[in-house]
């Protein structure tokens, strides 16, 4: 045990990122004076507290700066270094690379900074925008000579390589697809035949169990919402089962529902393809039921019609392709009551009750 503890608490060192080692991330969040972001990579990626990097688009640098917080799949960045704020927004993909750690200066004259504020520079291709410039104002961490190379022009290999880069994480990154539409089948049919010598009964039939589900779930726009690691679901669900019994009759149940839940993405990730992705589950849902009971002779021994109301709460785990074709595989413990309010050659009301475990797969398909 103790080695499995010492093993995770090394594991983020293990895969730290070198120098000049490459990611393409997503901006999550960007502060209104744009020095400070939260992207969508952190220790699962490589990243440590005190990384230093530059922000690459394919047009050349943006800025640079350094991580002063990490979790698992997230880092918050402070940037001392920007070339253009005008590329530093919330959903903008870029690429980052990391390098050594930046110089600072040790002239103390230097280390009285103008407020962190963008000026307003002219921009080379004709009018003005507010932009951060090594030449126009010197703001953020005073740097030492040398350290100022964040406007060096990327190559044309480097600007190949990272739109390779930033072409393979879009199609990965689904985020914008927002909504899917998904279906759980279970389908049996076999033949049935019940003998009962003493009570001369020789009948055959069929027993057959249809259980559709056909939902849809939305994922909620803004990605840096407390409520963004859950979903809202909303479906129907229609069952009907068939079944010879021992005295030679049959009985027909028909269950039809709606309803609608939650999926929740506890590690905070539901919008990447090519990666497995577990949710909890929550569902409620109300409807109708039919339950009929035909004797040997085909008389119609009762005819009951009622309602449902059915909970589940479980787990399930999902796929995407970068298409947005999926598939998914679901297991929930649930209870349904039907209350029967109609029951032909009953006195009274009637009541039901039942509840355990289900597993259904099911296919899916997000835009």
């Amino acid at each position: 045990m103790r080695f499995v503890y010492l093993f995770l608490l090394i594991l983020p060192y293990v895969h730290a990122l070198e120098v000049d080692e490459k990611l393409t991330l997503r901006v999550l969040k960007a502060s209104d004076t744009k020095k400070t972001i939260l992207i969508n990579r952190g220790e699962e990626d490589g990243l440590k507290k005190g990384d230093h990097a530059k922000f690459f688009l394919t047009t050349g640098v943006v800025a640079r700066g350094m991580v002063v917080k990490v979790s698992p799949m997230r880092s918050i960045w402070a940037l001392y270094r920007l070339v253009n704020a005008r590329e530093v927004n919330t959903d903008q993909v870029m690429n980052l690379k990391i390098t050594t750690p930046v110089k600072i200066s040790s002239d103390e004259t230097k280390m009285l900074i103008a407020d962190d504020k963008p000026v307003s520079v002219t921009d080379p291709a004709g009018g003005d925008r507010a932009l951060y410039d090594d030449n126009a104002q010197n703001l953020g961490i005073p740097l030492a000579e040398g350290a100022d190379d964040v406007i060096n022009p990327l190559t044309a290999a480097e600007r190949a390589e990272l739109a390779e880069l930033r072409s393979k994480v879009i199609e990965k990154d689904i985020s914008t697809k927002r909504y899917e539409l998904w279906t759980n089948l279970q389908v049996a049919r076999a033949s049935s035949k019940v003998e009962a010598t003493s009570e001369g009964v020789n009948a055959s039939g069929t027993n057959s169990v249809f259980d559709l589900t056909l939902g849809g779930e939305y994922y909620f726009k803004d990605q840096n919402s407390w409520y963004s690691d859950f979903s809202l679901i909303g479906f129907v669900h229609n069952l009907t089962m068939n079944r010879v019994l021992l005295d030679g009759g049959s009985s027909d149940i028909s269950i039809f529902e709606y309803g609608g839940g939650t999926n929740w993405y506890f590690l905070g990730e539901h919008s990447k393809a090519e990666t497995f992705m577990p949710y909890g589950l929550f569902r409620f849902s109300t409807g109708s039921a039919t339950d009929d009971y035909t004797n040997s002779s085909n008389t119609k021994v009762y005819a009951a019609s009622g309602t449902t109301s059915t909970v589940s709460a479980g787990l399930g785990i999902k796929y995407y392709t970068f298409r947005g074709y999926g598939m998914r595989v679901d297991t929930d413990y649930y209870s349904r009551s039907v209350t029967y309010s109609s029951v032909t050659n009953f006195t009274g009301a009637a009541s039901t009750t039942e509840s355990g475990f289900r597993f259904s797969v099911g296919l899916s398909y997000r835009w």
